[in-house]
């Protein structure tokens, strides 16, 4: 029952990650077109980073580290008046904190700038403008730290479609933002900030009604500082620590992809655009399932680690399953899908080897990026926010020590290289420490992943074959690429019998049975 809810409200979030992955592309394919890797595309990169520095502390991070796994113990042992008390206190605080935050933003923009790229200190119209544009797009940290406020309250719930389809109208806005203003006026700057304006709105707006239906709506504003926020922040302090360390690595990444001189001129932006791709089988599948899967562990928490562990390895093969075809297919065919994808307008060819190359060393790591994600999810659900700190802190360590070594022999693609043998470290050391807990690494997952890494072997074999006789690359023959690596590896799912495959196709067979019977629909 639990594996069944879990791989619902997954398909639910997931579904909708992949509507809002499809505009984000759209989003980014003619920002690309507008800006290719120039020096407005280095100041929006940046300038968009700022409010994001802080967006893990006050929405989806503090959404998975603390808020939930507080408000499901609230839920569970007082009154519903009383938890609306809860409710009521902390929609309070971090109003005032947002507010707070987003001044502080938008009056420190030129130190903050100068931090995170010294490199554009050199070019003072470039740091100007990236000044400018930060200044204007800073506020957009309201917006979505309301945003997380709320999926916090929507997930603890169990509901899960309105703030999945919040980040699909984010890109819808800024898409007619960036097609109204940006090329029919020809105001490139001003359709990015007034996209990000009205994104943000739209991220809010489709919440609203969903939080009407569980009875909190309109807001309700409270004097109290309730107990249950301290404990809250208690919690978010470790989790604060995480996000300076997380953001370390960016602005480690930052700061050497700026010294254009070692590492290739565009860098920074390369960087932006082969995270984006990277992004899309992570945010589909790997954060998707983590989002689902946090409120029920936080849940189960309270009964016993059989039935926590049992969700947990449920919910891990089914995300090995999915990202390790995609790591496989984005590793092999990096350079096609960057050329389909963004290879247009000013994103040339020099962009778009840049990227490809990017991609690929980050595909290296994809598989560590989606584990470390449930990894940490089920460190959260067990109110443990420092076991997870402590890992990234090593991890961050590594990185820079390795971005430093590799820079040098490979440029950009070297600071991709390290933050994947950085990924390897810490999905190691976060699984070794929760097996300690809750002795999740049992006999059949290891199998199972032995068995998934053998498929992908098929996959290669198959890939390599395909891409040998191509000569010119476009959307067609991209689609039959996918095709051939998504036939190859439902054979080896097939030769090596893997079992979440036949768990879905089981479910799908009864799903099927039902409706021709004219039965349960």
């Amino acid at each position: 029952m639990h594996r069944k809810r879990v791989f619902k409200n997954a398909g639910i979030i997931s579904l909708a990650i992949l509507f809002s992955r499809l505009l984000g592309f759209v989003r980014d394919v003619i920002i690309a077109a507008l800006l290719g890797t120039g020096s407005l595309a280095q100041a929006f990169v940046v300038a968009f980073r700022l409010p994001n520095l802080l967006r893990d502390v006050v929405a989806e991070g503090a959404a998975n580290s603390a808020i939930i796994p507080v408000l499901a113990e609230y839920k569970a042992r007082v009154s519903r008046e009383e938890y609306y008390r809860v409710l009521a206190s902390l929609q309070t605080t971090m109003l005032y904190l947002l507010l707070g935050l987003t001044l502080v933003g938008v009056v420190f923009a030129p130190f903050i700038v100068g931090l995170i790229a010294p490199g554009f200190l050199g070019d003072p119209d470039l740091y100007r403008r990236t000044v400018h544009l930060a200044r204007w797009i800073f506020p957009f940290l309201f917006f979505v730290g309301l945003f997380g406020l709320n999926m916090s309250i929507l997930h603890t719930e169990e509901r899960f479609l309105s703030t999945s389809l919040g980040q699909p109208m984010f890109n819808l806005l800024m898409i007619l933002s960036l097609l109204g203003v940006g090329l029919y006026a020809g105001r490139p700057v001003l359709a990015l900030v007034l996209g990000v304006w009205l994104g943000g709105v739209g991220l809010v707006a489709f919440q609203l009604m969903e939080l009407r239906s569980i009875g909190y709506f309109p807001i309700r504003l409270s004097r109290e500082f309730h107990p249950a926020i301290r404990r809250i922040f208690q919690l978010m302090v470790p989790r604060l620590v995480g996000t300076v360390i997380y953001h370390l690595n960016i602005l480690a990444d930052t700061v050497l992809a700026s010294l254009s001189a070692i590492v290739g001129a565009g860098a920074i932006a390369g960087i932006y655009y082969a995270n984006r791709i990277i992004q899309f089988p992570l945010a589909m599948f790997s954060v998707s399932v983590a989002q689902a899967v946090l409120p029920r562990l936080s849940h189960l928490k309270h009964s016993d680690d059989t039935h926590l562990a049992e969700t947990f390895r449920s919910a891990v093969e089914l995300v090995f399953f999915l990202i390790v075809p995609s790591a496989v297919f984005l590793f092999l065919s990096a350079e096609p899908v960057v050329r389909v994808l963004l290879g247009r307008g000013a994103f040339g060819d020099y962009s778009v080897a840049m990227t490809s190359g990017l991609v690929r060393f980050y595909a290296l790591g994809l598989v560590f990026f989606a584990g470390i994600k449930m990894l940490v999810s089920a460190f959260h659900s067990l109110q443990d926010t420092r076991t997870p700190v402590k890992t990234a802190g090593i991890s961050l360590v590594v990185n820079v020590v390795l971005n430093v070594v590799l820079m040098f022999p490979l440029g950009a693609r070297g600071l991709a290289l390290a933050s994947s043998l950085a990924g390897l470290v810490n999905f190691t050391l976060l699984a070794y420490l929760l097996n300690r807990r809750i002795n999740v690494v049992s006999r059949d997952l290891v199998l199972e992943l032995v068995k998934l890494a053998c498929t992908a072997g098929i996959m290669v074999v198959f890939l390599r074959i395909f891409w040998t006789g191509v000569q010119e690359v476009n959307l067609l023959v991209l689609i039959r690429a996918m095709v051939v690596s998504a036939g190859a590896f439902l054979i080896g799912c097939g030769v090596f019998k893997i079992r979440i495959w036949r768990a879905l196709v089981m479910g799908g067979g009864r799903w099927l049975y039902r409706r021709m019977s004219g039965g349960e629909r």
